[in-house]
């Protein structure tokens, strides 16, 4: 079966040296999410993965006692902290920007039933159980001033691979303007949490 580690790597690893060759090609955090997805869809398709598939913004959600679904909340926007909390309101929770998730039809019907309140009214399925997650990358484009949001990634990372261990989880921050200095804080918060990351930085460029 294909290494969905050594894909992914691969994937973040080319969309590193893609935009250090033209970044004007990734001027948001959705070009680069798209980009990557492109990337990984066209891999594991060429390497016939079939039992996985690449979503964008997908809440994972844990359950309680079998009972009540939770997910992950901060205490508010100033906190960078994350617990798992039950998931009210029903469109409450972080979401994960580029996620892989099993194909098997049970994960899609809990997900179903967790969102039914989403679905009557947004007709859209954002909510998905943890134990199908295989991958999860979160994606930053701006680090000044935007440091805070990038440790609460890092920490939402952990705390997703600390409920599924089998999980594989990423960080990848683009920017064309930042400090070296930058580049080690990010990767000093990253190596302190054990996060895999990808950094494409061109500094001082305009």
């Amino acid at each position: 079966m294909p290494n969905i580690k050594i894909i992914v790597e691969e994937c973040l690893s080319k969309l590193v040296r893609a935009y250090e060759a033209d970044c004007e090609n990734f001027l948001t955090e959705s070009d680069v999410a798209s980009s990557l997805s492109c990337l990984l869809k066209d891999k594991m398709k060429k390497q016939d993965v079939g039992e996985f598939r690449v979503h964008s913004g997908l809440r994972p959600y844990i359950e309680e006692d079998g009972k009540d679904a939770l997910v992950l909340r901060t205490e508010d926007s100033s906190s960078i902290e994350w617990k798992w909390k039950k998931h009210e309101p029903k469109n409450s929770g972080s979401v994960v920007d580029i996620v892989i998730v099993s194909k098997k039809r049970d994960y899609f019907e809990k997900a179903k039933d967790t969102s039914a309140t989403i679905l009557k009214k947004y007709w859209r399925l954002v909510t998905y159980p943890l134990e199908a997650f295989k991958v999860c990358i979160e994606v930053k484009i701006r680090v000044s001033g935007n440091i805070k949001r990038i440790k609460r990634d890092i920490n939402k990372l952990r705390m997703i691979r600390e409920a599924n261990k089998d999980c594989l989880v990423y960080l990848i921050v683009a920017d064309r303007r930042a400090l070296p200095t930058s580049k080690e804080n990010i990767k000093n918060c990253c190596e302190e949490n054990d996060i895999p990351f990808y950094i494409a930085f061109l500094s001082h460029q305009t």
